[in-house]
This record gives C-alpha cells, sequence and structure tokens, in this order.
C-alpha cells in the first residue's frame, strides 16, 4: 500500500478561477464552464512502461495538483507514452487514449475512471455538510490504495474537526488523488469517487461529518437511558474530548493509525482514558471491529454515538451509570 499525504487548510474560499485549457473532444466536460482549479503548470513526463497509478502520480506532482484516478485502475499498464510541455487536458486525453480510460472535468479537478463507471461522475457533496465548513479549503493529496478510514482520520487531524465513515464507506479504497486547494466537500467528494463508493449518505453538523451506508445510519443518539440521567451523568456526556483510535498520538503533530480495525475489547482502555470515564462493553461485543479514526473537540456523547454508528448491525447503544458506561446490545423495546 502507497501512502502520502499532505493537508493544508485555508480559512478563504476556493482560490482564484483560472482560464480554461483548450478545449479537447475526449473530455466529459460537466455543466459548469468555468473552472476553480489552481493555475497548473505544463506537464512534461516519459514512460516506457508505466503503471496508471505512477504515471498520475507524477502528472500530479508535475502540474501542481488537479486530478483523480479512480480505484482499481492503477496497475493499468500503459505503454510508450510521451508528453512534452503539455497542458493537463491534453495530457489527460493522451494518457485517456493510452490506457482506455475516460476523463471527466469538474470545477475543480479532473477525474479519470473506467468505462461502465460512469455513474461516479454523479457523486456529489453540494449542499450535503453544515454551513460551518463553507469557508474551509484544503490541498489534498493521497497515494491510491489508501482506506478511507486513513484519509478521514488524518484530514480530521489536520483541520481540527471530525470527520468518520461507518465500516462500509470507511474501509474502501482510495484512487491516486492530487488536489490543489479546494473545498472540503469537493476533497472529500473527491476521495469518495476515487474509491466507488457511490450509495452513501451524509450527516453533518457543526460537531462532525459522518458519511455512512449502513443501516443505522439514520440513529443519531446511541444513549439508551436519556430520559433517567442525573445532572452528573449529563455534565459527563457534554464535557468536550479528543479521542483518537486506537490510542493517541505521541507528539502533537502525529496520529498512530493502524492498518485495520481493531477489537472494541482492546479499545476500551484508551477510550476511557480519553473519555475520562470508565468504558466498559457487555459480555459478547469484544469482538466487535473499531476502525481508525480521530474525533476532535466533540462532546463525550457524540464520540460515543459516532463510535456505535461506524457498526452497520443497528442492534448497538450506550447507557451511563453512576460510575461507567456500558456499551450493549439493545434490548426489546429499544430497537
Amino acid at each position: 500500500m502507497r501512502i502520502h499525504w499532505i493537508i493544508v487548510l485555508a480559512l478563504i474560499m476556493a482560490g482564484c478561477a483560472t482560464g480554461p485549457d483548450t478545449p479537447d473532444a475526449q473530455m466529459d466536460n460537466d455543466e459548469e464552464t468555468v473552472t476553480r482549479r489552481p493555475q497548473q503548470r505544463r506537464i512534461s513526463l516519459a514512460f516506457e512502461t508505466g503503471i496508471l497509478g505512477n504515471i498520475v502520480r507524477s502528472i500530479g506532482e508535475e502540474s501542481g495538483g488537479g486530478v483523480v484516478l479512480m480505484h482499481g485502475l492503477e496497475d493499468t499498464v500503459v505503454e510508450n507514452i510521451q508528453i512534452n510541455n503539455a497542458q493537463m487536458r491534453e495530457a489527460l486525453s493522451r494518457l485517456a487514449e493510452k490506457s482506455e480510460t475516460i476523463v471527466h472535468e469538474t470545477p475543480h479537478y479532473y477525474f479519470i475512471l473506467a468505462p461502465g463507471f460512469e455513474v461516479l461522475n454523479n457523486v456529489s457533496l453540494r449542499g450535503e455538510l453544515d454551513p460551518i465548513y463553507n469557508d474551509v479549503t484544503a490541498e489534498f493529496v493521497f497515494g491510491y490504495d489508501t482506506p478511507l478510514f486513513m484519509t478521514f482520520a488524518w484530514i480530521s487531524h489536520a483541520l481540527d474537526m471530525t470527520i468518520v465513515g461507518d465500516n462500509e464507506v470507511a474501509e474502501a479504497r482510495s484512487g491516486e488523488l492530487a488536489l490543489g486547494q479546494a473545498p472540503l466537500a469537493t476533497g472529500l467528494e473527491a476521495l469518495l469517487k476515487s474509491s466507488r463508493s457511490v450509495n452513501f449518505h451524509v450527516d453533518s453538523t457543526e460537531e462532525y461529518i459522518f458519511i455512512y451506508s449502513g443501516n443505522q445510519g439514520h440513529r443519531q443518539d446511541m444513549l439508551l437511558n436519556d430520559g433517567d440521567l442525573t445532572a452528573a451523568q449529563q455534565e459527563v456526556l457534554d464535557r468536550r474530548v479528543d479521542v483518537f483510535l486506537p490510542e493517541p498520538p505521541d507528539t502533537p503533530d502525529g496520529i498512530k493509525v493502524s492498518p485495520g480495525a481493531q477489537p472494541l475489547g482492546e479499545v476500551l482502555d484508551t477510550l476511557s482514558r480519553q473519555l475520562g470515564v470508565l468504558v466498559v462493553a457487555e459480555p459478547g461485543l469484544d469482538a466487535i471491529p473499531v476502525n481508525p479514526a480521530v474525533f476532535r473537540n466533540v462532546r463525550v456523547s457524540t464520540a460515543l454515538d459516532l463510535l456505535i454508528r461506524q457498526w452497520l448491525m443497528p442492534i448497538y447503544g450506550y447507557e451511563i451509570t453512576h460510575d461507567r458506561i456500558v456499551i450493549r446490545q439493545r434490548r426489546s423495546g429499544e430497537m
């Protein structure tokens, strides 16, 4: 698995518009004619034999960004491609011809996809995020085959926010992705398209962005005894925390991201320390998978909600007692 990333926060709207390149008949143009991609440098490269993932990475580095590759195409062999001082549109047109792919142009990036996957061009997060994120822009660079849980964790940490997917969304893998400065919604959209994610929904508040495909995504509150809380219990649930799973970083600038999910039983101790309250699970739940995730400045109740909402079966929740939080299966009448 190849992973490389750059995320830069800019609390401004997307950068200045640039004039479009020379029209190319092979491009599948978006209805929006105004491009907002950053100024792209001309591209020169040559591969006698190469794979598409590495070629797209080189194009992203040469141009300064604005190209996204669909996952699954990275190992496509491309023979005898040479590009000399070409604009992005021209370079990608040649690459599409050599690799038998399609290039779809969007306002912020070019998306390279395989024939038969044109439905991905309809994926959009426009209007899906809470307005608090409207002015957030960032630069995203991720190598192909990166699990989305890893991209969400890095973005959350770098931008000091909370982005998490349920286990189905989060375990999808990205394609090669190099964006210049773009709105947060555009970056997340590009990641989801690159991973071939189509059937998902978004729950977005000032506290978090949750992207889900599981049946229980409509549930927003996992607390099972919310009608019987003391003032002290409510105070615990309202406390603001940062949570890093599977464990907090050793330094403020990094995070620890395991290559896959950890059993719930193995993260309860670190979860308890970060929430400031003992968290236990009823017998039989220790093996439930917990993907790496980063929750920044969320309430304890929100952290628990997001943890449990990642699980695809809508049969779990939690309750708070006088001295602990218990994650358990829902009983009759709680489903």
